[in-house]
């Protein structure tokens, strides 16, 4: 298992974008637009494996709610793993594995705090 990105979420992508870049010399990947949000990783130009995925959400995000939407983890086989921890003993947020908008395998569940994690098949 690899560390794969941490997600925050923001009010305003271009803002955070600009900040990330000005702030630790991110760059930005392409901004994807979903019906509910819009997103983008930015990474870092000397280790291109440090990762940001910045998310704004279409409803607004309180100033004292958790700026943290989710920690991930590249994993080998998404299906292996979900055959060695079944939903019978694992809180996944969906029953079956999705593609997400770039193409990567991927299942969210929750750990034992309610933390929010996500799982990329690599």
């Amino acid at each position: 298992m690899i560390f794969a990105h941490v997600a925050i979420l923001t009010n305003n992508l271009e803002n955070s974008i600009k900040w990330y870049k000005d702030i630790f010399q991110m760059s930005s990947r392409e901004i994807i637009n979903k019906e509910n949000s819009r997103y983008t990783f930015l990474y870092h130009k000397e280790d291109k494996n440090i990762q940001i995925e910045v998310i704004e959400k279409h409803t607004n995000i309180e100033n004292n709610s958790n700026s943290i939407d989710h920690f991930a983890f590249f994993i080998d086989d998404l299906d292996i793993f979900i055959k060695k921890f079944p939903p019978t003993i694992m809180n996944y947020h969906s029953s079956t594995p999705i593609i997400t908008a770039t193409g990567l395998k991927t299942i969210f569940l929750s750990g034992p705090n309610k933390e929010k994690i996500q799982l990329i098949e690599k």
